[in-house]
């Protein structure tokens, strides 16, 4: 992997009539160094493979029979919760019992609820590289995180999956001297972002990115600005920057390199992804709840419909939370379960594709790798 910093121009500022200008932020998972990735004890780095590929890339092992309705042991391993999950098994030596089978095949299979099945990645590896690392960078650009499930296994889930686990009630939290054990807010202003760039498509011959998606307030290279499909809307990406910077009075550039990505399709899948994230602020809520028949099935990164009466009527009926941190209450507060609920993604300031958790109030120290 090139150290250099090709295809990259400085810093500059934005200036937008009537509102705030701000810097560019820009995002480079081979080197941000702001937060260490979250650790695994699985994997000790005295025995951990390095990944190597030559060719035209890695066909799909035997633990692919089955699970979908296309895919066999002889096609092109391109979907990237497959190829995490060949590292892990032909690479890192792990089996089924170490792998939430379904989890991987509701992500990248055929039958999830919103899979990342034209998630297509493709990638030169001209040097050996740490197979975790390479495991970082592709849920930084596939927009998916993995966690340690409740029975020890690894679990990947896309975070534009909304199918609900569980939903919430008043009922359900714990009370402390009368009063609902709860907290409701919103993201801060600081982490939003309304202009956003993707560069992709890198020449290793040039060492530089070839191709470039945008969405900007006035303009976009997507071969479609009609969020319909995404989250329901029906209004376009440039009117959601325009909405983002006229109602938090600034212009906030985010632009991202991806060593993964080389079609338009998945550069746009991406692009709209990240502005559907970060354009707006969102909620997150810290609650304690009682034991019960719902609350016990819950693992870090479900989704849940957070129906509290102090979360607003519209964000109750319009957004699902992840379980962004799961605490069993211990002795000290018997049956009780404290929650971590977030409706917004992982901040992409993060070390090499791990995601980091930048919102400040709230700890997320148990999601892992």
């Amino acid at each position: 992997m090139p150290n250099g910093r090709p295809g990259r121009g400085g810093s500059t500022n934005i200036a937008t009539t009537g509102r705030r200008t701000s810097g560019v932020r820009r995002i480079d998972p081979e080197e941000t160094t702001q937060f260490d990735p979250p650790k695994n004890e699985r994997f000790q780095n005295d025995a951990l493979a390095d990944v190597f590929c030559y060719g035209k890339g890695r066909k799909y092992g035997s633990f692919i029979t089955g699970r979908t309705a296309t895919l066999t042991t002889s096609s092109l391993n391109e979907n990237p919760a497959y190829i995490i999950e060949s590292i892990f098994r032909e690479l890192l030596g792990l089996q089924d019992a170490d792998i939430d089978n379904a989890a991987f095949d509701a992500v990248g299979g055929d039958s999830g609820l919103r899979d990342h099945t034209a998630w297509k990645f493709a990638r030169s590896l001209n040097q050996a590289d740490d197979s975790l690392s390479v495991i970082h960078s592709i849920c930084e650009s596939a927009g998916v995180v993995l966690v340690e499930s409740a029975a020890g296994k690894e679990r990947l889930v896309a975070l534009d999956s909304y199918e609900q686990q569980a939903d919430l009630r008043d009922s359900d939290l714990a009370t402390e001297n009368g009063k609902p054990l709860i907290r409701v807010r919103q993201t801060p202003v600081g982490n939003i972002r309304n202009e956003f760039y993707l560069n992709y498509c890198y020449d290793y011959g040039k060492g530089s990115f070839t191709k470039q998606r945008y969405v900007t307030a006035d303009a976009t290279n997507m071969a479609s600005d009609t969020r319909a499909n995404d989250d329901g809307s029906g209004a376009a990406y440039t009117t959601l920057c325009d909405t983002s910077q006229t109602l938090y009075n600034k212009v906030d550039r985010l632009m991202v390199d991806s060593m993964w990505i080389r079609s338009e399709t998945v550069a746009d899948l991406y692009l709209k992804w990240l502005a559907n994230w970060l354009a707006i602020r969102r909620w997150e809520c810290s609650a304690t709840v009682m034991y019960n028949e719902k609350t016990l099935k819950l693992e870090l990164m479900d989704s849940v419909r957070a129906g509290f009466s102090l979360v607003p009527s519209s964000v109750r009926s319009n957004n699902t939370f992840f379980v962004t941190g799961l605490t069993d209450g211990g002795l000290a507060r018997p049956f009780r379960i404290d929650l971590e609920l977030s409706a917004c993604p992982f901040f992409f300031m993060a070390a090499q594709g791990g995601y980091g958790f930048n919102y400040g109030e709230t700890g997320y120290g148990n999601v892992q790798l």
